[in-house]
């Protein structure tokens, strides 16, 4: 806290300082400034413009995760060391991944990691895009492949980037027997899995409806006849089901 003979200058050297503070919450940097200025003392108007855009600045800095975009640019290099090398050479399947990913994946694999300043940032979100690029034609190169890396192992988590050669992120499609094998060899193919019974496929409907069916009216019976102990319903048709519970494996 400011003591009685503190001079304007002071105040301002101590707001410098809390906007620069490392590991320190935006909100509770904006929290600081703002007791700054409440205090009740006589500056001039230099000073207090100075105060007030120092505080404005940190709650733009807030409002665009600058902080959040410092560090991971922060930490580019590490990740660069141990991803670039890896995005460059993996196949990625380009028919069935996300366009706005692929885009960005093939400029990073075309220029061997070395990017242009216009590279596509249709995978980024509006905040991504404004912390990246700097003016008409600069970029934060470093962060552009902070954000790039993150970008692709997210998609490949949620299936929106497959691989081309990989036991588990290939497209759904990719794992199935091709249409036209399917169509040619599809008799042979149930004979060796033992699965002939199924390939008429009106016939396994019919039969499993019936069985359904018969299941139904086996578990009705048995809630109405108090057989089914596991199951109450009440004057207001609606239940009470109790899970039974299982026997503890040896």
């Amino acid at each position: 806290m400011a003591n009685a003979g503190e001079s304007a200058n002071e105040i301002v050297e101590q707001a410098t300082r809390i906007v620069f503070l490392e590991n320190v919450p935006n909100e509770e940097k904006i929290a600081r400034l703002k007791g700054l200025l409440r205090r009740e003392r006589q500056y001039s108007n230099r000073d207090t413009r100075r105060l007030v855009s120092l505080q404005r600045n940190e709650q733009r800095r807030a409002t665009r995760d600058a902080d959040y975009f410092d560090a991971l640019e922060a930490q580019s290099l590490w990740l660069q060391n141990r991803v670039s090398e890896i995005v460059k050479h993996v196949r990625f399947n380009e028919d069935t991944s996300q366009k706005t990913v692929m885009a960005a994946i093939i400029h990073f694999q075309t220029t061997g990691g070395k990017l242009f300043s216009r590279a596509p940032v249709g995978c980024f979100s509006k905040k991504e895009r404004r912390a990246v690029l700097v003016g008409k034609k600069g970029m934060r190169v470093s962060l552009y492949k902070a954000l790039l890396f993150k970008h692709i192992g997210k998609a490949i988590k949620s299936e929106r980037l497959n691989l081309k050669y990989s036991y588990t992120h290939r497209a759904l499609g990719d794992y199935m027997i091709d249409k036209e094998l399917w169509k040619n060899n599809k008799a042979d193919y149930l004979k060796r899995a033992g699965l002939e019974k199924f390939s008429d496929f009106h016939a396994v409907i019919q039969e499993l409806k019936v069985k359904l069916h018969i299941r139904h009216e086996t578990t009705n019976r048995h809630i109405l006849d108090g057989t089914n102990q596991y199951l109450t319903v009440r004057n207001t048709h609606d239940f009470t089901l109790t899970t039974p519970k299982l026997p503890d494996d040896d």
